[in-house]
């Protein structure tokens, strides 16, 4: 069963709404990136019966792109 990431996408949108931090790349990084990943596409990686990744995808994939931005390591 692969979990649908709407819910956290709109307390996501919720939380950025209330904060007043405009400025820097973070509200472009979520409009522009963040928004646009689709996390069904990833839904046939898991198994169908017991399989689903344990964050969003769309967290996860986030990270992974800052990660790699900034030439971070694990």
């Amino acid at each position: 069963m692969y979990a649908d990431g709407n819910r956290m996408t709109m307390i996501i949108t919720y939380i950025l709404e209330l904060l007043p931090i405009k400025a820097g790349w973070a509200p472009i990084y979520y409009e522009h990136v963040f928004c646009k990943i689709d996390e069904k596409k990833f839904a046939p990686l898991y198994c169908e019966n017991n399989g689903r990744p344990n964050k969003p995808v769309n967290i996860l994939l986030s990270l992974e792109f800052i990660k790699h931005l900034y030439d971070y390591t694990d």
